[in-house]
């Protein structure tokens, strides 16, 4: 896991812009579990609300009522989540492991992908360690099952 992967630290050929030469940066790089990799790299992070799966960014219904600045911000934010649907559309290709995970994380119905919410969230110095995870399973147990219950419609369920 590479968590500085941006444009800075990425190094293309000059006479083949589609070749990269080099990648600088690996103090921070470590071997995990896939689950624990999934997500994009930091060179696709924006808070803009991203589409997973077959769905094209689009720009926003009211974009002809906007007014030229508030046009300019959705057009900038239409072509991050164009490229960021680009880098997910090749990653289907060339890395479906990796979007096997993304696409089980996305799964509500299964209370098993909460644990994947979980250890999404990190903070400074890393991965949310496992004991606080499984606390906050545990406390949110019952919301969790029942959701599962609800889509179903199979009430009386030990989960």
């Amino acid at each position: 896991m590479h968590h500085d992967l941006h444009l800075d630290n990425i190094f293309v050929d000059p006479k083949d812009l589609r070749t990269i030469s080099s990648i600088i940066d690996w103090q921070a790089v470590y071997i995990a579990p896939l689950f624990l990799q999934v997500r994009f790299p930091s060179a696709f992070d924006c808070d803009d609300p991203y589409p997973w799966g077959a769905i094209q960014p689009e720009l926003p219904d009211n974009f002809d009522t906007l007014s030229p600045t508030k046009k300019e911000l959705a057009r900038e934010s239409h072509e991050r989540l164009r490229l960021k649907k680009f880098y997910e559309l090749a990653s289907r290709k060339f890395n479906p492991l990796l979007v096997k995970a993304v696409d089980a994380m996305q799964n509500d119905d299964d209370p098993a992908s909460y644990i994947f919410y979980h250890i999404g969230q990190s903070s400074s110095d890393g991965a949310v360690p496992l004991r606080e995870l499984l606390v906050q399973i545990y406390e949110n147990w019952d919301q969790i099952a029942k959701k599962k219950r609800i889509k179903n419609a199979v009430p009386n369920i030990i989960y």
